[in-house]
């Protein structure tokens, strides 16, 4: 089995690993098995977790950058770092992040959740968004939460960061609190949205998220 793409990813423990992209596999090798990125939480630490994350970032850096993107040129692989470059006018393609922020809005002993089309039936996470040029992190916060909710917060405080292979993706968390507004959803973005209270909160996301991570940071301070 020859891979038609690698990429050196680094140790685990005493171990080389790398990233690879096969074809036409019909079952796995002997004595192992295919899985999903998110099945394998919980099931293998944390290091290797990320390690599994940071191959899938690569491999769909890979295939979305065989060419290049001013002139079409095919691209080479780059030996003396993670980036490509066209042999023909020289430019350069490093594997591309997507930044996003995702936020806790409480108010008192509640908290602002919603859910999208895509989630399981009965589910609420935190809202969340990109972020678009030109702006700070606060600023995408604050944007985000007026457009899928027309709700003005304040109070707005980094919590945790969190990379999000699905597909190439870097979630950073905040906390904020309520200043005014109600409620009127982006019926483009979510399809219900309310507030919460610790007594009576709906089907929650992962733990594997960090969507997760803020609404639990809210639980502990309000318990």
């Amino acid at each position: 089995m020859v891979p038609i793409f690698s990429q050196f990813l680094g140790r685990y423990g005493t171990t080389n690993c790398f990233a690879a992209e096969v074809r036409d596999i019909a079952s796995p090798p002997p004595s192992t098995q295919f899985k999903g990125l998110k099945t394998l939480f919980g099931t293998v630490d944390d290091d290797l977790f990320i390690l599994a994350g940071r191959a899938i970032q690569i491999l769909h850096w890979h295939r979305e950058h065989q060419f290049c993107g001013k002139c079409g040129t095919p691209m080479e692989n780059r030996k003396t770092e993670l980036a490509k470059i066209c042999p023909a006018c020289s430019f350069v393609s490093f594997p591309r992040l997507s930044p996003a922020v995702i936020m806790s809005v409480t108010r008192d002993d509640h908290i602002l959740l919603a859910r999208a089309p895509r989630f399981p039936p009965g589910m609420f996470s935190t809202l969340a968004g990109f972020v678009e040029p030109g702006e700070t992190l606060e600023e995408a916060v604050k944007r985000e939460v007026r457009e899928e909710v027309n709700v003005r917060i304040g109070n707005i405080s980094y919590v945790a960061s969190q990379p999000w292979p699905f597909p190439h993706s870097i979630m950073i968390g905040f906390s904020a609190s309520y200043i005014d507004g109600e409620i009127e959803i982006d019926d483009n973005e979510i399809e219900e949205a309310g507030w919460f209270s610790i007594h009576d909160l709906p089907l929650l996301p992962s733990k594997i998220t960090i969507a997760r991570l803020l609404i639990d940071n809210f639980i502990k301070n309000r318990s």
